[in-house]
């Protein structure tokens, strides 16, 4: 097993913020030219707690990764806290988890963590998944902006 935390500080109020971590298009905004999913492309309504979402994975829009399942354990809008269990090809298990804290009226802090295992690719597994925290901070940053100037998800 091995894990990968960003913990970034946003300039959104904690409870928009919630909402755009819950929503299919904040997963799209922040994982965009990295990961598509298209079983989730149009998909408008927020997660829901116990879900589970099947469908083929690509990586740089185009490479077909894995079939990959998602399954919403936790959708905890008064903790704010986002906490998934997945697999699908090379990946035995991932478990994600985001919480979303208020940080003053206007900010918060977003602690993004998964927790994952892919055997004896594990090593392989954790420099993508760290590279793409890399990018995935400034996405964050930039969800933030987006919906705290009004837009819409």
């Amino acid at each position: 097993m091995a894990t990968t935390s960003l913990v970034v500080d946003v300039p959104a109020a904690a409870d928009t913020m919630w909402r755009a971590v819950t929503s299919p298009a904040g997963f799209r905004f922040v994982s965009r030219g990295l990961v598509r999913w298209p079983v989730v492309a149009r998909r408008t309504e927020a997660w829901r707690q116990g879900e589970t979402v099947r469908g083929w994975m690509f990586f740089f829009q185009i490479l077909p990764v894995a079939f990959h399942t998602l399954t919403f354990e936790r959708l905890d809008a008064a903790t704010r806290e986002f906490r998934t269990s997945e697999h699908g090809g090379i990946i035995r298990s991932w478990h994600h988890s985001i919480t979303v804290e208020p940080t003053g009226e206007n900010t918060c802090r977003i602690h993004d963590t998964v927790t994952y295992s892919a055997g004896l690719l594990t090593p392989f597994l954790a420099l993508a998944v760290r590279t793409f925290y890399v990018i995935r901070r400034p996405r964050w940053i930039g969800l933030a902006q987006y919906v705290s100037r009004g837009g819409k998800l």
